[in-house]
């Protein structure tokens, strides 16, 4: 595929360039982490296909991670090169890739499954909340390319959860994350006192977001209080901040958000994303097939694209097609437009989505 070419050939250029390094897994070190900590500004560890059982952290450093699939292309690396943070060190930091001291998109994921990461236990205004089953951001950015970022589960029984693919924060956040050419799929959260948000994605500060598939995540909110937001992606900022989101050409579709809760507008937002605060575009996206559940007698709106507080976003030449809401008091089964929004919705396909009104 022409995009898969273009990615590889800028990696290309990392990973020969004369003043890089390649520091080879498992030949030179047997584990991810033992090559990141040796590695040096600009050089790449090149992981060959297996599974990891492994939490690696880039520790603050420009350089890349990557299996054999920048080398000749074929996908099949994708699949056959495993990070699993299943077993961690330490149960409060279950994420399996971290990027917590200050990367930026020189910091770069390339070719590999994410997997098996339950999250990390992180402090942000307002108190604790366990996030980044996959990977996890904070006050950092990355670029994370061509990876399969999948069936990470997040679980609190006290704590609001967020991010089951990747979680980058806290709001207040600079940071640039750049998320290309992956799937995101088979991501859970599940929360059972506070609020759950981006059962794929949470992303605070700056974002692109440009050819993910984004499928298939879902969200079990068991809190009979507080909100359920984004069974996709979930992007929160302060409007003041004017931090800078653009979402485009990704398919996002048959992710779902089920809510317990019991407040009543709305208790369940955003099957397939939702956007607060947001300056930007998200554009020539497919967003389709994502599902609200809420209780019977409470609300639930935007199965497809929720909108709140997001005073200049622009919404253009996206196919929003078959979203519903399937319970609850529903709304905007294709877009909700919320407080305090004045986006500009031009050229788009909105097709076939429902909201009920009553119990299904």
């Amino acid at each position: 595929m022409s995009r898969i070419i273009c990615t590889m050939s800028i990696l290309l250029l990392v990973v020969f360039s004369a003043e890089a390094k390649l520091i080879k897994i498992p030949a030179d070190y047997p584990k991810i982490q033992a090559g990141i900590d040796a590695a040096a500004q600009n050089d790449t560890v090149l992981v060959a296909d297996g599974t990891y059982y492994e939490n690696i952290n880039f520790k603050g450093k420009a350089i890349s991670v990557a299996s054999y699939f920048i080398v000749d292309g074929d996908t099949t690396h994708i699949n056959n090169t495993i990070i699993d943070g299943s077993k961690p060190s330490h149960a409060d930091s279950g994420s399996v890739v971290f990027f917590v001291s200050g990367e930026d998109t020189t910091s770069v994921l390339c070719g590999c499954t994410i997997t098996g990461g339950t999250g990390t236990l992180t402090t942000q205004p307002g108190g604790s909340v366990r996030v980044g089953g996959g990977i996890f951001c904070y006050n950092s950015g990355a670029r994370i390319i061509n990876n399969k970022i999948i069936e990470n589960a997040v679980h609190s029984p006290d704590k609001d959860v967020y991010g089951g693919g990747l979680a980058a924060l806290p709001i207040s956040s600079t940071a640039y994350v750049i998320l290309q050419d992956n799937q995101i799929s088979h991501n859970t959260l599940t929360a059972d006192l506070k609020e759950v948000a981006g059962g794929g994605v949470e992303l605070m500060g700056n974002g692109i977001l440009v050819n993910n598939l984004i499928s298939y995540n879902s969200i079990v909110h068991n809190a009979t209080n507080y909100q359920a937001f984004s069974g996709g992606v979930d992007y929160w900022s302060k409007a003041s901040d004017r931090r800078k989101v653009i979402v485009e050409s990704n398919k996002i579709t048959h992710n779902s958000v089920i809510s317990k809760s019991n407040v009543l507008e709305p208790s369940a937002t955003g099957g397939g994303i939702s956007f607060f605060g947001s300056f930007g575009r998200c554009a020539k996206n497919e967003i389709s097939y994502n599902e609200l559940w809420a209780n019977s007698n409470k609300g639930a709106g935007g199965a497809g694209i929720f909108i709140n507080q997001a005073p200049s976003l622009i919404i253009a030449g996206n196919i929003i097609h078959n979203n519903a809401v399937k319970r609850g008091y529903g709304y905007g089964g294709g877009v909700l437009i919320g407080n305090y929004s004045s986006p500009m919705v031009i050229n788009n396909i909105i097709d076939g989505n429902s909201a009920t009104v009553v119990a299904a």
